[in-house]
């Protein structure tokens, strides 16, 4: 006779590994320290400066269960990208 059996073990789980399709709606905005609005994104791409090779699809983070921090965020994101990212100049005609 076979039965199933489920057992509860303990595992020391530490990362959660993400990867959202976007489907080109990304929608994000930028803040000031002050909590006001610079500039936002609405049904584009996926920013370059985010992590991952999510070719303009996917959103893909890897996080730390205990502290809630995206392990794989670059640190050397240039904030010119974010600027025309969130707030492109607009063409002068």
């Amino acid at each position: 006779m076979e039965i199933e059996q489920y057992k509860k073990i303990k595992v020391d789980a530490k990362i959660l590994k993400m990867h959202i399709k976007i489907s080109d709606r990304f929608s994000g905005s930028l803040f000031d320290a002050q909590g006001e609005l610079i500039g936002s994104i609405d049904d584009e791409y996926v920013p370059s400066f985010f992590p991952g090779e999510h070719f303009g699809d996917y959103l893909i983070f890897d996080i730390n269960i205990d502290t809630g921090q995206i392990m794989n965020w670059p640190t050397d994101i240039n904030p010119r990208d974010v600027q025309e990212q969130f707030c492109p100049r607009e063409d002068d005609d």
